[in-house]
């Protein structure tokens, strides 16, 4: 098990940092006349927070070329608008754009389709952030199409164990923290334990698809935390869709020993690599090697050898206590800016039943706990993702009151049973925009400003056993 982890981290330490040249290869490119003018033409996409890219360059009358300038402008979900400007240094015939930030010189990827799509943005393989027009520190975030890209490597950092090998790989476009989950952290050393779900369809067949999850630092530093094993390995047919459920069986060695430990909080980001090995070899261990052929001579590193659309992920803990009640199990919520998660507030998706007892006057939302709450600071917030409402009616549950010297108080239609240790909240008075009576996809959320974030603990502190919606 251990040298398996040490080949894991190898690989994808490897991958990620080679993508950070994906358009610099010797492939086709366009090395067109300069121009520095920013173009008019425009490439348009989403990530799958919601929030809404537009890349300016080239021009209405003919496709980017390399030295042009660019601005990219992101609008988040918060409705606030900030760009990134700089020139484009690579332009690669697949649609790949090599980007360079004109501030900061790092440079990103951008994948575009035709004369308006933008497929994907993906941050710098060393994981350095853009810094935004307001100086706002940005990666861009994870898009529901993916490309896994050709990658040749070798690491030599231990020259009496020099590793290579050929994969194709995401790099550092599948963010965690960007999909629904449950999970903050990754502990312990049970290979049963934690589970990744992917889905999505594949326009290639790959023939032996791995997982690897790594941590990136502050300090933009990549840490090793886990990843599925060769007798896990998935086949996907090319052009049916696929949906998998993957044991993530490699799991560090002792989390007590790497930087940030387990803890996703710990990290400024947590990256999936999807990786389809091709092959890896060892000077010092031929017997871990693995062959199952070669990347052919035509694709240079940065090809892209499968493009995987609708991708969607979910990490989960099958050793988490099952919550009841009609709402089931929370995911942890996105920041209202829609750049990053928060693992202070849970977020509850209603089904179609659940947003009908949620309508009926006298609707009450109550939360169980098991643990000792104290007197937390908490919110109240809904979210309808079909019109795009994603911070409705924030209204303050419980917690200090200012003009009782901060003593801690309960809102109108608020109780707390101590015994029962039941939280309930009357959705009359804290649901008053008049949309709620007509979505059709409604989520609830629980903040707390106050009390679980101490310490860089979460919400899961509070250990909720129940939630329900009751009329």
């Amino acid at each position: 098990m251990r040298n398996t982890i040490k080949v894991l981290g190898i690989i994808a330490l490897a991958l990620i940092i080679g993508f950070g040249v994906i358009a610099c290869s010797d492939g086709p490119k366009d090395d067109g006349k300069k121009n520095p003018v920013i173009g008019s033409g425009k490439y348009a996409g989403k990530d799958v927070l919601g929030n809404s890219y537009s890349l300016s360059v080239g021009s209405d009358a003919r496709a980017a070329v390399k030295g042009d300038k660019f601005q990219m402008d992101l609008k988040t979900r918060d409705g606030k608008t900030r760009n990134v400007k700089g020139t484009v240094t690579e332009v690669n015939a697949d649609g790949t754009l090599t980007l360079k930030e004109d501030s900061t010189n790092i440079e990103f990827t951008a994948k575009v389709d035709g004369t308006s799509t933008l497929d994907t943005v993906v941050g710098s393989g060393n994981g350095s952030s853009l810094t935004l027009n307001d100086g706002t520190k940005f990666l861009p975030r994870s898009f529901e199409t993916i490309y896994l890209r050709a990658t040749r490597w070798t690491n030599n950092s231990d020259p009496s164990d020099v590793w290579s090998g050929e994969n194709w790989g995401s790099g550092l476009s599948v963010l965690i923290k960007d999909y629904p989950a449950n999970v903050s952290m990754l502990e312990g050393n049970d290979p049963d334990r934690y589970t990744m779900t992917i889905s999505g369809k594949s326009d290639a067949n790959i023939g032996h698809l791995r997982l690897e999850i790594q941590g990136l630092t502050n300090d933009d530093e990549w840490v090793f935390l886990g990843g599925s094993s060769k007798v896990h390995d998935v086949n996907i047919t090319a052009g049916a869709s696929f949906n998998h459920t993957i044991p993530i069986d490699n799991l560090a060695v002792d989390f007590n020993l790497v930087k940030g430990k387990g803890n996703f909080m710990e990290y400024k980001e947590v990256i999936l690599q999807v990786t389809n090995m091709v092959n890896i070899s060892s000077v010092k261990n031929p017997e871990w090697g693995e062959n199952y052929g070669t990347i052919p001579a035509d694709k240079p590193d940065g090809s892209i050898m499968a493009t995987i659309s609708d991708f969607k992920i979910k990490l989960a803990d099958t050793q988490r206590t099952v919550i009841t009640g009609n709402l089931g199990d929370y995911t942890y919520c996105i920041q209202e800016d829609g750049l990053s998660v928060d693992y202070r507030m849970a977020r509850w998706e209603l089904d179609s039943a659940t947003i009908a007892k949620a309508k009926q006057a006298g609707a009450k939302l109550e939360i169980t706990v098991a643990a000792d709450i104290g007197e937390p600071t908490l919110n109240f917030v809904w979210q309808d993702p079909v019109r795009e409402l994603w911070w409705q009616d924030q209204s303050w549950i419980c917690g200090g009151v200012e003009a009782n010297d901060w003593a801690f108080g309960l809102a109108d239609g608020v109780t707390w049973d101590a015994d029962a240790k039941k939280l309930t909240i009357g959705l009359d008075g804290f649901i008053n925009d008049n949309r709620f009576a007509s979505a059709t996809a409604v989520n609830f959320i629980i903040a707390c400003w106050w009390g679980s974030n101490e310490g860089k603990t979460n919400i899961d502190t509070f250990k909720i056993t129940k939630a329900d919606i009751t009329e």
